[in-house]
């Protein structure tokens, strides 16, 4: 390990490349996909302005073709794929109701998906083989809305995944529906110190275990950094002073950067207030000479290089 990596901080950018949702999606649609027919291309250049590597979580769903993202979009996943970024896969753990004629979310306990291992292998080893009929090997995984699934790391090490985030400063979210539980993770877990990475307990991924697949809690929803002050100043302040080497994940939708009263679909509009602050943001990151930019991938071998020469 070089000793200067030592005295580095590495900074894991994410993106969910999902459908447009919350105050995001247009009321006149059923779905709407505005964030990723516009606001991919908008993205991909602010990065490519700053030299900003990123990660593509790709959402994908065999049942759902509605989240299927490669399936709706191959020449975007095959564009993104082309750069010097990573492509995941992120799959929203969404089931059909029969009897309500929709897909939803387990209402209670996501115990209730240990009786059903097959339905979650099943998704897993679809996204593997879908991304890699287009040349893709995807070793990075995300779980939609931070959803606690029993055994995912071990099954996730089973496919030859290598790394994971599907936990927000090691808090998952247990029940659905979970928008007064995520708000109040954003709120106030940002304000500790940012969670660093871990080995994988086998069952649960917020949990550390010694499982060879390492856990990356998100650290910061850059929407989030966009709209408050108070954060953008947390995260220099970390930048600054925290004990290096240390690892600090953002993460993002690609619908953010969108006007959520524009829409849908091609009709939307690049919210360009939050474009001009996303870029400062960058630029200031970006011209610190002992942070680096890196993927999820790239940020599991730095890890595991580092915990091994300790």
């Amino acid at each position: 390990m070089n000793s200067e990596m030592k005295e580095k901080i590495f900074v894991i950018l994410t993106v969910d490349f999902e459908k447009d949702a919350c105050f995001w999606h247009h009321p006149s649609k059923k779905f709407d996909y505005g964030g990723i027919m516009i606001g991919t291309h908008k993205l991909v250049e602010i990065l490519s302005t700053f030299g900003v590597k990123c990660t593509w979580f790709v959402e994908m769903n065999k049942d759902y073709p509605q989240s299927d993202m490669l399936f709706l979009f191959p020449y975007v996943v095959k564009s993104l794929a082309k750069r010097q970024d990573e492509i995941g896969a992120h799959i929203h753990w969404s089931k059909p109701n029969q009897l309500r004629r929709k897909y939803e979310y387990p209402t209670t306990n996501t115990s209730m998906l240990v009786h059903n291992s097959y339905y979650i292998e099943k998704s897993i080893k679809y996204c593997k083989e879908k991304l890699g009929e287009v040349g893709i090997k995807p070793v990075s995984f995300r779980s939609g809305a931070f959803f606690c699934v029993p055994w995912l790391p071990l099954i996730l090490q089973r496919h030859g995944f290598i790394a994971d985030s599907s936990s927000f400063q090691g808090y998952t979210t247990k029940r659905w529906p979970q928008s007064k539980i995520l708000s109040q993770i954003n709120r106030y877990k940002t304000l500790k110190p940012s969670k660093q990475p871990f080995f994988c307990d086998g069952k649960y991924c917020y949990k550390q275990g010694n499982l060879k697949i390492v856990e990356f809690p998100v650290n910061y929803s850059i929407d989030s950094l966009l709209r408050y002050e108070f954060l953008r100043r947390k995260i220099m302040l970390e930048v600054r002073y925290r004990q290096k080497p240390c690892f600090l994940t953002l993460y993002f939708h690609v619908y953010n950067i969108t006007d959520s009263d524009s829409g849908p679909d091609e009709l939307t509009k690049i919210d360009y207030y939050k474009i001009r602050k996303l870029s400062i943001l960058l630029e200031r990151l970006s011209k610190i000479d002992y942070l680096e930019f890196i993927t999820l991938q790239e940020a599991r071998q730095i890890f595991v290089d580092l915990y091994q020469n300790k």
